[in-house]
């Protein structure tokens, strides 16, 4: 019955460690759902940002009203890209930290497009030599603010993803190692209670073997005596094999 209780408990200690590493397990698979794609985002905003001030400067150096509304229409897609994956990234925002830095990006951001839009304007107007002085004093400058702050966004999320990391890994080695401990130490239990049922077991035949043993010489010494001189001298005979024979069964 011991035996089978330890069984019982190995079998609840099993289950519980399944599910408490169970949900290590979760934990790790949100770290990689949200804190891989929100690393991944931030690069594809600086890579983007980059681009867009590329192509004003392309703009400038268009030679023909068709390159320089295909280079227009390009700012345009790019400016649309950004904005729906800053909405993503703003969406899976989860840490009170994650959200305040997010919150710097604004400002620079809108005054990014606003003195992108101002250099537009100039380069549309075929204003050129005014257009390249002012991406070089104004366009370039509040790129470069926005993408100090998306640097720092990238180095904030990877270490988060870091440290996420191995907190998981350490909690998993954690309950992994007390769990498995836990599960020999009753496996050791049950192993030496089944040996202590064996012992008793074996005893306990021995015994049998004994005491059918005694049963005989008894039954032998009976009936050599015969029915006519049983009584008192047969009462006797039988109490000496008792006392023999107990101090064997001891």
């Amino acid at each position: 019955a011991l035996a089978l209780a330890l069984s019982l408990a190995l079998s609840g200690v099993a289950l519980v460690a399944f599910v408490k590493l169970n949900s290590v397990d979760r934990s790790a698979e949100s770290t990689q759902a949200l804190r891989v794609p929100q690393l991944s985002r931030i690069g594809d905003v600086e890579l983007n940002i980059t681009r867009v001030s590329l192509q004003l400067r392309h703009a400038i150096l268009a030679r023909n009203p068709a390159e320089l509304q295909s280079t227009l229409d390009d700012i345009g897609v790019k400016r649309t890209e950004i904005d729906r994956i800053l909405k993503a990234y703003e969406a899976d925002l989860f840490t009170a930290e994650g959200k305040s830095r997010f919150a710097k990006l604004a400002e620079p951001m809108s005054r990014f497009w606003s003195v992108g839009q101002a250099n537009l304007d100039l380069i549309k107007a075929g204003q050129k030599e005014e257009a390249f002085a002012f991406l070089v004093d104004r366009t370039i400058p509040a790129r470069n603010e926005v993408l100090s702050i998306l640097v720092d966004t990238g180095k904030y999320q990877e270490a988060a993803l870091k440290k996420d990391i191995e907190r998981d890994q350490d909690a998993w080695n954690k309950k992994e190692k007390k769990y498995f401990t836990l599960m020999n130490r009753l496996q050791n239990k049950i192993s030496v209670m089944r040996s202590l049922n064996s012992s008793l077991i074996d005893k306990m035949n021995n015994k049998t073997i004994q005491c059918n043993a005694m049963k005989e010489r008894l039954l032998f010494f009976s009936n050599k005596l015969g029915k006519d001189g049983k009584n008192k001298t047969e009462d006797e005979l039988i109490n000496v094999m008792l006392m023999r024979n107990l101090d064997e069964f001891d």
